[in-house]
């Protein structure tokens, strides 16, 4: 009669090969470069264009989180913040918003976090290479830091995505229609004050675009690098096969 000798166990392997290591490292380093240009690049963007008597026929706004302030060219009245009348044809920084510059503080944290945490994990698994014996302990700690740095970059790609409308709006004031950006034309249903991203364009040839920019975009890619690094970090599973032996 035959018995099976033990039973299926854990993985067999406590680590993943040292190659698949050093991937993960490469790949957090991606996240940290992504994030640190994020944050010195736009995360939102508004254009007009067609809009004649400002001295420019299209202007642009853009929010910077590292200044937590909108920022942009060719700006005139209707595309800067309430509170702010900068001249044309000229660059200018508009006044923060208290709700929206609060908000973009969250994210800008968030992000320094999830970079502060993406540094950990590739020091503690350069430490698990370099120092066979503590790898163990090392790549645990690593992945804990890689799990929490991809929630806290996420945490800021949906944090402005889904909160930015309602903070606009605080920003805005009770009319109708009123964005920090001035009156928006009766022929533009939405407003940025309700949507993340939108447009509207009208019969005589005006429109209003707003939508994420490059920082948010980069920021967003940059968590899904990070998603593959953490399940790179976990071992494939093996399993003991069985063993048979004879009585």
């Amino acid at each position: 009669m035959s018995v099976p000798n033990g039973s299926p166990t854990e993985p067999s392997i406590v680590l993943p090969p040292r190659r698949r290591r050093f991937t993960v490292v490469v790949l957090f380093a991606v996240v940290v470069g992504l994030l640190l240009a994020s944050l010195l690049l736009p995360w939102w963007t508004l254009t007009f264009s067609g809009f004649a008597g400002s001295g420019s026929s299209s202007s642009i706004s853009t929010f910077v989180p590292g200044t937590f302030q909108f920022s942009g060219t060719n700006e005139t009245a209707a595309t800067c913040p309430i509170g702010g009348g900068p001249s044309s044809n000229a660059k200018v920084s508009c006044p923060a918003l208290n709700s929206t510059a609060s908000l973009y503080r969250g994210a800008f944290g968030l992000a320094l976090g999830s970079i502060a945490l993406s540094v950990g994990t590739i020091g503690l698994l350069l430490w698990g290479l370099l120092s066979p014996h503590r790898a163990v302990r090392a790549t645990r700690f690593a992945r804990v830091f890689a799990v929490v740095a991809v929630l806290l970059g996420a945490g800021a790609v949906l944090l402005i995505a889904g909160d930015q409308p309602s903070a606009f709006a605080a920003d805005s004031g009770s009319s109708p229609g009123a964005t920090p950006f001035g009156l928006f034309p009766s022929w533009c249903p939405h407003t940025p004050s309700n949507s993340f991203f939108a447009g509207c364009s009208s019969s005589s040839g005006q429109s209003i675009h707003w939508y994420p920019a490059l920082g948010w975009v980069l920021t967003l890619v940059a968590m899904g690098v990070g998603v593959v690094g953490v399940v790179l970090s976990f071992p494939a599973r093996r399993h003991v096969p069985f063993e048979f032996t004879s009585d």
